[in-house]
């Protein structure tokens, strides 16, 4: 799976963001299940802009079984799918591409399909969304701060023609002096022509599997040739397949990509590896210490959460992984009590109702200066779908420092999380 986000999109834009994320995460899915080997490319591109707003082209291409041509108008009919086989083999209600018609209509703009049969789809839809000024009033999400790496040598390694083509593209839109190749023999042989002709490359960004050498293989000889000046090999791989820390500084990379690469960490990699430092700001008012601190204080904050729901623990995880945070997550309030006897931590997300032992119980428990808990004090946060005020005077009762009511908004539990945390700006 790979991604390309067209740089000349504007950072801010307003518009329905659930929506799109809704239709984009529909699209991919069917790819991902009608694709059995290949790739998935999902790509943003900008195709009309003016002041007043901006229309972005969304596309997710696959590799998959395709569609015939006499079916392609209907796929997007409700209860419709290309051949009705599909539904026992692959399962689906044919709801989903209907639906995406409509809230890609209902945003002003289309969607559509480019497919053959056997060979892939590109399904497509655009989204007019208006410009943001960002003196709405309301907050916008930080944005990252831009590195300079004009002029950077870069090889790029990897057998996937694609890949290569996307690594190259942005690359060459930073400024660097970019080339590929698909193949670890291929790469050797253009580092030494390189080096031979006075240019050096300074980095090399290698895919982890290749066929013939791999990746680390590739790095081991880059180091045993005394003919090749030092290069900085950066590691890319699969999620999940991506070697440990350890393995990593055995064989001397200078940092990992997991794939796919989101466009400001390439950026922060390379740099990092050529000591390359932010040198402008877009928020001149706040210091780079500030924010340093700040983010170095919520990476600091040992969270827990105790919830048994499992959609639940995913939404609260990259809630806070968004903010910032990280968490260690329980299932009730038993393992929230053990989790507690072993590690001192700064507060507890307790979610109420939970099977063997609910979040009234557990906290009864490690206030009691008897349990084994490490802090007894520590600061613990209702969680409950209830917000009747006999639950929130509940919750007091029982020892609990603070109430948060389901569903929980981004920005309310930020505000108690930097309220008992001190992690506020």
């Amino acid at each position: 799976m790979l991604c390309s986000v067209d740089p000349a999109i504007p950072e801010l834009l307003k518009g329905d963001s659930g929506r799109v994320r809704q239709i984009i995460t529909n699209l991919t899915g069917n790819a991902i299940k009608f694709t059995g080997s290949g790739e998935i490319v999902i790509s943003a591109s900008l195709k009309e802009h003016s002041s007043e707003s901006s229309t972005v082209l969304f596309e997710v291409r696959d590799t998959g079984i395709g569609i015939p041509a006499d079916r392609l108008e209907a796929v997007f009919a409700p209860f419709i799918q290309a051949d009705g086989s599909t539904t026992r083999k692959y399962g689906g209600t044919g709801l989903g591409l209907a639906i995406c018609k409509q809230l890609a209509e209902i945003m002003g703009g289309e969607i559509g399909v480019i497919s053959e049969d056997g060979v892939g789809s590109t399904f497509y839809f655009t989204v007019c969304f208006a410009a943001r000024s960002g003196e709405s009033g309301l907050v916008a999400e930080p944005l990252a701060e831009p590195i300079d790496i004009t002029g950077a040598r870069i090889l790029v390694v990897d057998d996937n023609a694609t890949c290569r083509g996307l690594l190259l593209n942005q690359l060459d839109r930073w400024g660097c002096c970019s080339a590929a190749a698909s193949d670890g023999e291929s790469a050797l042989e253009i580092l030494r022509e390189a080096a031979a002709s006075g240019s050096p490359f300074r980095v090399v960004l290698i895919d982890q599997y290749m066929p013939g050498i791999d990746g680390a293989g590739v790095a081991r000889r880059i180091k045993a040739e005394h003919a090749l000046p030092p290069a900085l090999v950066i590691m890319q791989s699969l999620l999940g397949t991506h070697k440990d820390k350890a393995a990593i500084e055995e064989v001397g990379f200078a940092g990992q990509l997991l794939k796919p690469v989101r466009q400001t960490r390439l950026q922060q990699c390379i740099a990092q590896a050529l000591g390359i430092k932010n040198t402008t700001s877009r928020h001149p008012a706040q210091t780079s210490h500030d924010s340093g601190e700040l983010l170095e204080k919520r990476q600091s904050a040992r969270i827990l959460l105790a919830e048994d729901n499992a959609i639940n623990q995913k939404v609260a995880q990259k809630t806070l992984q968004s903010l910032g945070y990280s968490i260690d997550i329980v299932a009730n309030g038993r393992e929230a009590v053990a989790a507690l006897q072993k590690v001192d931590y700064d507060l507890v997300l307790m979610d109420c109702l939970m099977p063997e032992m609910d979040g009234f119980e557990a906290t009864a428990t490690l206030r009691d200066p008897a349990s084994a808990v490490i802090n007894h004090q520590v600061t613990v946060i209702a969680m409950t779908a209830n917000a009747m005020l006999e639950d929130r005077e509940r919750c007091i009762e029982v020892g609990m420092d603070d109430f948060l009511s389901k569903p929980v908004k981004k920005d309310v539990i930020a505000r108690m999380l930097e309220k008992w945390l001190g992690t506020g700006r």
